[in-house]
């Protein structure tokens, strides 16, 4: 199979979480061609006295939490009250969807973010996947 062209289009980044010893499969869109030149332009800087610096790790968060747009369930927990660990969701139809989703992995699992970036933006091509969200 090519490559879909379109809308309603899920790409697939699985990663091995360093933390949990467990692939995650992460959802992104494609950035635009705009958006990479942003990133590539925010990736250096000149400081005070005119050398070049690198936001190297800041762009990746930045462009990353920028196109991720969910994860496969199973790959987060929260841990609640009694102690035990909830599964949450990036699907709002999912029971356990919740809303700040990503404002919990910008928190707590922005290396996640940071490889996703790197990889989308940065990387050499590689075998992912896409799935075809689009309604027969």
């Amino acid at each position: 199979m090519g490559r879909i062209l379109g809308n309603n289009i899920r790409n697939v980044f699985s990663v091995l979480d360093p933390v949990s010893g467990r692939e995650i499969d992460l959802y992104y869109r494609m950035p635009t061609g705009s958006e990479r030149i942003a990133y590539e332009s925010a990736k250096f800087g000149i400081d005070q006295k005119g050398a070049l610096v690198s936001h190297a790790t800041e762009a990746r968060q930045e462009y990353g939490l920028l196109i991720i747009e969910g994860f496969k369930k199973g790959g987060f927990q929260l841990p609640l009250e009694d102690g035990s660990l909830q599964d949450i969701s990036s699907d709002p139809t999912d029971p356990d969807y919740i809303a700040d989703w990503k404002d919990k992995i910008k928190e707590f699992a922005i290396d996640l973010v940071e490889v996703l970036a790197h990889r989308i933006f940065d990387g050499p091509p590689v075998i992912m996947n896409q799935e075809d969200q689009r309604k027969n």
